[in-house]
């Protein structure tokens, strides 16, 4: 796993994307290779690792020609990873701050993967209901995504996608909301359909691993 991160980095941080050269995806994949290597140092224990590469997800590269975006975008996400991490480093101020920019940064309305991880920073603040109304919704959205796939529920973000996708992706976002409800075993199936239905999903992967293995996961009790 390791060495397909550090291949996607150096793809990524070594070569000029330009506007019209498909830079959103080049972004999502070095976002995402920074988080689940960092992911994959936090569950090994190398907590100090782990917080360096989720703070390089932070970062928006020069050569990708990108800048945080005012709503949307992922630094829900990445403001939680590094408040799990500064928390198992023992610095509970660092962690709180970061969970708080988890839950202040502006979102869509529409909930969303994202969403998930300013619930799981709600919950890490003692905002358990407020985390806990975004779980159930994921999971109500995901299943009737599942129960309309006549629509074209992404089009919106330009893309096409095939049935099987779609519903991995409604499968994820139940998934998510058995997560973090700590219906584990629901969540386990969630997952694993989604990854069957799509093996590409590389964070419904990244989640039924941590969930098989019985490591830490990205959740909270």
């Amino acid at each position: 796993q390791l060495g397909r991160y550090n291949e996607a980095l150096e793809v990524a941080e070594n070569n000029y994307f330009r506007q019209w050269e498909g830079v959103s995806k080049a972004y999502a994949s070095y976002v995402d290779a920074y988080l689940l290597r960092g992911l994959n140092h936090f569950n090994g224990g190398k907590y100090d690792q782990a917080l360096q590469d989720y703070l390089k997800a932070m970062e928006y590269p020069d050569n990708m020609m990108v800048a945080e975006p005012y709503r949307g975008g992922r630094s829900s996400q990445v403001h939680y990873f590094i408040g799990t991490a500064y928390e198992e480093l023992g610095d509970m101020e660092s962690a709180n701050k970061h969970y708080q920019k988890s839950v202040n940064k502006k979102q869509d309305k529409e909930l969303s993967e994202i969403h998930y991880y300013k619930a799981l920073s709600l919950a890490k603040l003692g905002r358990k209901d407020e985390a806990k109304r975004i779980f159930n919704g994921l999971i109500h959205i995901g299943e009737n995504k599942l129960g309309h796939p006549e629509e074209d529920f992404f089009a919106k973000f330009g893309e096409k996608q095939t049935p099987d996708d779609k519903k991995a992706d409604a499968y994820f976002l139940m998934g998510l909301g058995n997560l973090g409800n700590g219906d584990l075993e629901s969540a386990r199936k969630d997952l694993a359909q989604a990854v069957e239905l799509n093996i590409n999903h590389i964070w419904a992967a990244a989640l039924l691993i941590q969930l098989n293995s019985g490591k830490s996961i990205s959740y909270d009790k």
